[in-house]
């Protein structure tokens, strides 16, 4: 089971790097169009009676008048916490305690070690044991011989006593590991939830600072003329493509209205709530 585990452990590290580079994308492009949409936009000068090059008129901010820049740092700071609260730390609580439990894989790997040290040895010694008693019962061998074997039979009463100890302690370790792996492997069902959270937060990031634009119009005093092309029966498009030199509609990019917010998973989903909290 410890194979299957660091195996995933390696998915879902992938995917947790995927949603950070994601995330840092989308701050990027947040930080970028709050900074840009801030701007003025140029100045343009109009022909007046006093004849061409007359005043300049400043026209409104690059985001249109209607432009929230707030809205964009609120967004951006909100979905962040989420998506750290909410993703990124069960799905690190989840890698913190697959190396918790390799740890204890190595721990047990020991105990395993000096567990077949122990067998070894009384084995050696309850050989010994049964060689001296056979040679004291053939051959006889006085005192100091009888004194040698009561001095190994204690010695080897005492690996004994050890060998169980380190069995007991082996076969505790081994369950409590299993029982664990078990339930940590078990835990993986639930990667598909924070992986669709993440997208549901990242998308809803985006949407909303699309909100922040408002009603997006044209105009050079601040009225709303606005440039679209019709669109086909059914359509809906947002956006305003501009005139071509000749004074023709350009064959702007149209962009489909965004659809609205995936539903919410229900409260009991699993990544609504705090798991992985072993001991």
């Amino acid at each position: 089971m410890m194979k299957t585990a660091t195996d995933f452990s390696m998915q879902v590290k992938k995917c947790e790097k995927a949603i950070r580079a994601a995330h840092a994308a989308n701050a990027e492009l947040l930080s970028t169009t709050k900074t840009v949409m801030s701007l003025p936009l140029p100045q343009t000068f109009e022909d007046t009676n006093a004849g061409a090059g007359g005043a300049a008129v400043a026209l409104h901010q690059v985001g249109g008048p209607n432009f929230k820049a707030d809205a964009l740092s609120r967004v951006a700071n909100e979905s962040g916490h989420k998506l750290e609260t909410e993703v990124l730390a069960p799905l690190t609580r989840w890698q913190d305690v697959h190396l918790q439990l390799v740890a204890r894989f190595k721990e047990l790997e020991n105990t395993r070690l000096e567990l077949d040290s122990r067998r070894r040895t009384v084995a050696d010694m309850s050989t010994k044991v049964s060689t001296m008693r056979t040679r004291l019962g053939t051959s006889g061998g006085g005192a100091k011989t009888e004194a040698k074997l009561d001095s190994t039979i204690r010695i080897l009463s005492h690996k004994e006593a050890k060998l169980k100890v380190t069995s007991q302690n082996f076969d505790q370790q081994e369950a409590l590991l299993a029982r664990d792996l078990a339930a940590l492997i078990a835990d993986g069902q639930y990667l598909k939830h924070y992986v669709a959270a993440a997208l549901r937060l990242q998308g809803g990031a985006l949407l909303g600072a699309a909100d922040a634009f408002g009603e997006l119009t044209s105009g050079g005093h601040g009225g709303t003329t606005k440039r679209f092309s019709d669109p086909e029966a059914g359509e809906q498009y947002v956006g305003t493509p501009p005139k071509s030199l000749d004074g023709a509609p350009a064959a702007g990019v149209r962009f489909p209205v965004a659809p609205a917010a995936a539903q919410q998973p229900p409260s009991d989903n699993p990544y609504s709530s705090v798991r992985y909290q072993y001991a």
